[in-house]
C-alpha cells in the first residue's frame, strides 16, 4: 500500500469520525429544539385557557381591561408619532 492511499484511508476515516458526531450534536440539538416548542406549545395553550376561563367568569371585568390595554396602545402611537415628528424637525 502506498503512503498516499493510506493518508486517503486515514483521512476518510477521521472525516467519518467528525461527520458522525456532528450528526450526534445535530441530533441532540433538534430534540432540544423540539422539546422546547413542545412546552412553548402547553404554556400557550394554558394561558388561552386561562383566559377564556376569566373572561367566562367575568366578562365586564374583561372587557374593562381589553378597553384599557387598547386605550393604552392609542396613547402610546399618538405620544410615538409626535416624538418622531418632533426628532425629524
Amino acid at each position: 500500500m502506498t503512503a498516499m492511499a493510506t493518508s486517503n484511508r486515514l483521512g476518510f476515516g477521521r472525516r467519518q469520525e467528525v461527520g458522525g458526531r456532528a450528526q450526534q450534536m445535530f441530533d441532540h440539538f433538534r430534540d432540544d429544539a423540539t422539546d422546547y416548542a413542545e412546552q412553548g406549545r402547553d404554556r400557550l395553550q394554558r394561558a388561552g385557557r386561562s383566559i377564556s376561563h376569566f373572561v367566562r367568569e367575568e366578562p365586564l371585568e374583561a372587557a374593562l381591561i381589553g378597553a384599557s390595554i387598547t386605550m393604552a396602545v392609542g396613547v402610546a402611537v399618538v405620544l410615538s408619532r409626535l416624538w418622531i415628528r418632533r426628532t425629524s424637525r
